[in-house]
C-alpha cells in the first residue's frame, strides 16, 4: 500500500468505518446479550443436533465446499484449500449443505428476520 495513504489515512476505509457505525449501532460490541435475541435459547437447547451434523461433515471433508465455490467474487481471496460449511451466504441458501443437514437447517430457519 502507498506510504502516503497510510500516513494520511485511507479515505475508503474511513468511509466504510463511518457507514458501519451509522447503520450498525452495535458494531463495537464484543459480545451481545443473548436476551436481545430470543431465538438464541432454542439454538443453545439444540446444540447437540448441530454438533452431530458438524461431526458428520468433518468425517467426509471432501463433501464440504471450498469457500471460493460459494461465490466467484471470493475465488481470488481465499486459498483453494479453505472449506466452509455455510448454510446461508449473503441471503442465498446453500442447498448442498441445507439438504445434507436438514435438522440444522430447520433450526436456522427459525431465526426471525433472516434474509434467506
Amino acid at each position: 500500500m502507498n506510504k502516503q495513504v497510510l500516513r494520511h489515512g485511507n479515505p475508503l476505509l474511513e468511509l466504510q468505518n463511518n457507514l458501519i457505525q451509522r447503520y450498525s449501532p452495535d458494531a463495537d460490541a464484543r459480545f451481545f446479550d443473548p436476551e436481545q435475541f430470543p431465538w438464541v435459547a432454542e439454538l443453545e437447547a439444540h446444540w447437540k443436533v448441530m454438533r452431530r451434523d458438524l461431526d458428520e461433515a468433518l468425517m467426509v471433508q471432501e463433501k464440504i465446499p471450498h469457500f471460493a465455490d460459494l461465490s466467484p467474487r471470493f475465488s481470488g481471496m481465499a486459498e483453494s484449500r479453505w472449506k466452509s460449511l455455510v448454510f446461508y451466504f449473503y441471503g442465498r441458501r446453500v442447498a448442498a449443505n441445507c439438504d445434507r443437514f436438514p435438522a440444522t437447517d430447520a433450526l436456522l430457519q427459525r431465526i426471525p428476520d433472516q434474509k434467506c
